[in-house]
C-alpha cells in the first residue's frame, strides 16, 4: 500500500456505494486523480460536507500499486471557494474546473496547474472586475503553462493589426498573412480585439463593456485554438448559465 500527503481541490463528485463519494480532484503533486472517500454521508460522519466541488483540502490518501484510484485517509478543509459567492462567480468557477477535467497535464509540472487554478479561485473571491474577463484572463494563462500561447499579434509577421484567428497557424492573422487562407479564418470583431489587447492587465479592462455576442465570439477562439493544438474537441457547458 502506498501513502502520500497532498493538496487538492474537489473539481467534481459522485456518489459511491451507500455513504460514500468519489472525487475527481485537481492536487498539487499529481494533478487530476480521482479518489474515493467512504463513508463521509454518514450522519455521524465528522467529514460530512467536506467534499464538495471546490472546497479545498489537506490530504493523506493512499492506493495499492494496482489501482488508478486513491481512497481517503485523513482530510481537512483549507478553503470553500464557493461559500457565499454571487451566482456569475460561481459559474466561471465551474467552467474552469469543467475545462481542467478535459486536459491530460500529466506530463507537465502538476504544481504550476494547480496554483493557477487556487491563484484564480481565490483572486475571484473579492475581485469586481468581470467574472468572463477574468475567466479568459485564466484560459490565457493556462495556454501558457500547456506550451502553447496565444500571442495577440500576427502568428506569422508579428504585425498588432490582426484581423482573424486561423486554425492552420494556431493563431492570429493581420490582413496581409491572411491571403489565400481564408477557408480556415475565425473572423474577430474590433470589440473582441479591444478586449484581448487589454486582457493579461484587468485594470485596462476597466472601461471596456462585454456582451454575450462578444463572450462567445472570443470563447469560440479559445476553443478551437484548443481543438487546434491538442486534436480534440473542448466544451465548456457551464457557461451556459450566466446570467448577462
Amino acid at each position: 500500500m502506498h501513502y502520500f500527503a497532498t493538496e487538492g481541490v474537489i473539481l467534481r463528485r459522485q456518489p459511491y456505494r451507500e455513504h460514500g463519494v468519489l472525487c475527481q480532484c485537481i492536487t498539487r503533486d499529481k494533478g487530476l486523480i480521482s479518489i474515493i472517500a467512504a463513508g463521509v454521508n454518514r450522519e455521524n460522519s465528522q467529514s460530512k460536507g467536506l467534499f464538495e466541488p471546490f472546497n479545498r483540502l489537506d490530504l493523506c490518501l493512499y492506493s495499492s500499486r494496482e489501482s488508478t484510484l486513491s481512497n481517503v485517509k485523513e482530510s481537512g478543509l483549507i478553503e470553500s471557494y464557493l461559500h457565499n459567492l454571487p451566482y456569475n462567480k460561481v459559474i466561471i468557477i465551474n467552467a474552469a474546473g469543467e475545462l481542467l477535467l478535459q486536459l491530460d497535464f500529466s506530463s507537465y509540472d502538476n504544481s504550476l496547474f494547480y496554483d493557477l487554478f487556487v491563484s484564480y479561485c481565490t483572486f475571484i473571491q473579492d475581485t469586481d472586475y468581470h467574472p468572463i474577463l477574468v475567466f479568459y484572463r485564466f484560459l490565457l494563462r493556462l495556454f501558457v503553462f500547456l506550451g502553447v500561447p496565444l500571442e495577440v499579434c500576427c502568428s506569422t509577421c508579428k504585425d498588432p493589426f490582426i484581423q482573424n484567428y486561423n486554425s492552420m497557424k494556431h493563431g492570429f492573422l493581420c490582413p496581409r498573412c491572411t491571403l489565400g487562407l481564408k477557408e480556415r479564418a475565425v473572423l474577430i470583431s474590433n470589440e473582441a480585439l479591444t478586449i484581448l489587447r487589454n486582457i493579461n492587465d484587468l485594470k485596462k479592462t476597466s472601461g471596456i463593456t462585454i456582451n454575450k455576442v462578444v463572450a462567445v465570439e472570443m470563447l469560440n477562439v479559445f476553443l478551437v485554438h484548443m481543438q487546434n493544438c491538442f486534436a480534440k474537441r473542448f466544451a465548456v457547458r457551464s457557461l451556459n448559465s450566466y446570467k448577462w
